[in-house]
């Protein structure tokens, strides 16, 4: 990913009053509104990442791009279908963990907040294994409900969405499925919630995705959509964004 090089950062005041008195740029003149002082995130839970007690890599690492930005984040959990349905219905101001051009109706930002491995899963014995995506052509495919990886499949593939990983993964022992696709943050959690041997699987990177902040169609979405690319365009390639992902022990989105 391309890095541009900047002209040394000013003060974090001096850079809000720049911000501040530059707001048409950042919401364009034709929207009328002031710069939001809040911003509303749904998300679902994924421990580690997004704990119950609103902990977690993910919301420290978008709480620090909207704090830098003068803008509180406050985030409320749900189930992840209803997350989208809220910022659909404009019931919210953005959810997390949305692929690019995932779904239709959002606002997305130029940059993600990390990078997503999508794994493919198959059984050692599989008379036909994944070798790339080619390899799913025609195949019985099964990935989780409202994931909508056949944006990202350009093959034709016969679709299962199962609600759970313990459903997907008894789908592909009795031969209903050939493969099963996951993604790698929740790949461990997964697993040990549905007491599955990996032992019997082949397990490989099928896909990588960029994980978003997807934003409501609205004219606060884009102000406060603005405003993350504003602070990711230099942030992501600083020591302190790649300190949280280490804290955590992931690994950082960029290089």
């Amino acid at each position: 990913m391309r890095i541009c090089h900047q002209k040394p950062a000013t003060s974090l005041p001096m850079r809000r009053a720049v911000l501040a008195s530059t707001g048409a740029w950042l919401l364009g003149p034709a929207l009328g509104q002031e710069r939001p002082a809040d911003i509303d995130i749904v998300t679902d839970q994924w421990p580690r990442f997004v704990n119950k007690d609103v902990s977690g890599l993910f919301i420290d690492v978008i709480r620090m791009i909207f704090d830098r930005q003068g803008v509180q984040a406050k985030f409320r959990i749900f189930p992840y279908a209803r997350t989208v349905q809220m910022v659909k219905e404009k019931r919210a101001d953005a959810w997390i963990g949305s692929h690019e051009r995932q779904y239709d109706f959002p606002l997305y930002p130029k940059w993600p907040f990390h990078m997503s491995r999508e794994m493919v899963l198959f059984k050692k014995d599989a008379p036909a294994p994944f070798k790339s995506v080619e390899s799913l052509r025609d195949k019985r495919v099964g990935w989780m409900r409202n994931f909508n990886l056949d944006r990202y499949i350009n093959v034709p593939i016969k679709l299962t969405e199962v609600d759970s990983f313990a459903s997907g993964i008894q789908m592909l022992d009795a031969g209903r499925i050939d493969f099963l696709i996951h993604p790698r943050l929740l790949l461990d959690d997964a697993v040990q919630g549905a007491g599955t041997d990996l032992s019997k699987y082949e397990v490989t990177v099928g896909l990588r995705l960029g994980l978003f902040l997807a934003f409501a169609d609205t004219a606060r979405g884009a102000a406060l959509r603005n405003l993350w690319d504003a602070e990711m365009d230099t942030l992501h390639a600083a020591e302190a964004f790649k300190a949280l992902f280490k804290k955590y022990g992931v690994e950082p989105p960029f290089p």
